[in-house]
């Protein structure tokens, strides 16, 4: 256990060197929380997360959460890597300024550089804590299950356990649902992959891993919602990444793999649910082909259960599903055209083909034949107004030519009368 103040860099490099001395220890730093560090803290909290307690000593409800972090940073347990401290908001209001808290006490864990995905929790007692770091904090985000499998068909016809789909009903509704199939013996592989996406717990997202013997690449699958899932295979040359002797560009090249799992997992990070800033609902209507359920305050949960009902009639149009609300997010009225009176409303978008759409009409009660119609009738609109610019621009060639080639014709027709 080490306490007292250490340097960002300190810290890594002890971290690294203890790891590799006890592999199974509960790393646990207690960093003394300095202004001019913390940048460096963020940048490195992908890998080595901040346990973090911001109080005030005449806040009654923050009494004995100093001894319990005090506490939490001298336990040990396996597979944990973190670091930990408080902040006296009396004493370093500046410091305290820059946690998304809105009153004392503040408890949350830094991980990535968006504040507004640093989770947070209300749970004051140690075991909760506890628990909360667990699943933020952990190193292996991988929930291992054994699933029976025929090997003669594609991973797409994989028998699921119970225990699978179990999970899969259970989604949590922001979150997307990622299953792996890996090769049995590629450990450290996975090893390496589990470092890289334990970040996503962030969003909520969950990963489930089977270890298949007959398995010669990864092979993931995607559930967005319950109903929708997503394939896709990884063609990774084990054997060859195996045979490399040279430890630092093995590792190079696992990595360079893991980066391509990584960038993919990205862009499904976010489930159906999940509900979208301005920023990230601009991002996807410009890239993906969309459907938005735009509206003023959050979604019930039987806003939910209609939302996610509409999407499964959309499994084969390869069409993303979300939400957003315009009660702090008020940049999206700008983004559809749109004002509070319209909310709510259904926003479609096909960036590929420009096609933008609203249709008002409650959730329960849409046809999913309306949208296509509303797709296919926006492209036919599209191609009538080209056709349009088309046809008035040869007129306006044709009358030009006309008004330049009368006169001449009139000139003829007048000198042979003279």
């Amino acid at each position: 256990m080490f306490v007292g103040k250490m340097t960002p860099s300190e810290i890594f490099v002890m971290s690294n060197a203890t790891s590799k001395m006890i592999p199974f220890f509960f790393l646990c730093l207690w960093w003394e929380f300095n202004k001019e560090e913390f940048p460096e803290i963020i940048r490195n909290s992908h890998n080595i997360p901040l346990l973090v307690l911001c109080y005030s000593t005449s806040c009654n409800h923050c009494r004995g959460l100093p001894e319990i972090f005090l506490n939490i940073s001298s336990l040990y347990s396996n597979d944990k890597d973190f670091l930990i401290t408080t902040v006296n908001c009396q004493e370093n209001p500046s410091g305290c300024s820059l946690f998304p808290m809105s009153g004392t006490p503040y408890l949350g864990i830094v991980i990535g550089d968006n504040k507004n995905y640093w989770p947070k929790t209300k749970d004051k007692t140690q075991e909760g804590i506890l628990s909360f770091l667990n699943k933020y904090a952990n190193q292996n985000p991988f929930k291992e299950i054994q699933i029976e499998t025929n090997e003669n068909k594609n991973h797409k016809n994989v028998q699921k356990s119970n225990e699978f789909t179990e999970m899969k009903e259970n989604l949590v509704y922001d979150g997307s649902l990622f299953y792996f199939e890996v090769p049995e013996n590629e450990n450290i592989f996975i090893k390496e992959l589990s470092k890289s996406i334990k970040y996503f717990s962030i969003y909520n997202d969950n990963f489930i891993l089977s270890k298949l013997k007959s398995s010669k690449e990864i092979k993931l699958t995607i559930f967005q919602n319950r109903f929708c899932p997503i394939y896709q295979k990884f063609d990774i040359d084990f054997p060859q990444i195996n045979s490399i002797k040279n430890d630092q560009e093995r590792k190079r090249k696992i990595q360079e793999n893991i980066n391509e799992i990584i960038r993919f997992i990205e862009d499904f990070k976010f489930g159906i649910d999940h509900c979208f800033t301005s920023s990230e609902f601009y991002e996807t209507i410009t890239q993906k082909k969309s459907i938005f359920y735009i509206i003023d305050h959050p979604m019930s949960i039987y806003q939910k259960e209609a939302f996610n009902k509409l999407s499964e009639k959309f499994c084969d149009h390869n069409t993303f599903f979300g939400w957003a609300t315009i009660e702090d997010q008020r940049q999206i009225l700008k983004f559809t055209q749109s004002n509070s009176l319209d909310v709510p409303f259904l926003f479609g978008s096909d960036p590929k083909r420009n096609i933008s759409w609203k249709y008002f009409k409650k959730l329960g009660s849409i046809d999913e034949k309306i949208i296509l119609s509303l797709f296919s009738n926006q492209r036919n609109e599209a191609s009538m107004f080209v056709w349009r610019i088309i046809f008035w621009f040869c007129c306006s060639v044709l009358s030009f030519m006309i008004f330049l080639i009368f006169p001449i014709f009139d000139k003829k027709d007048s000198m042979k009368l003279l």
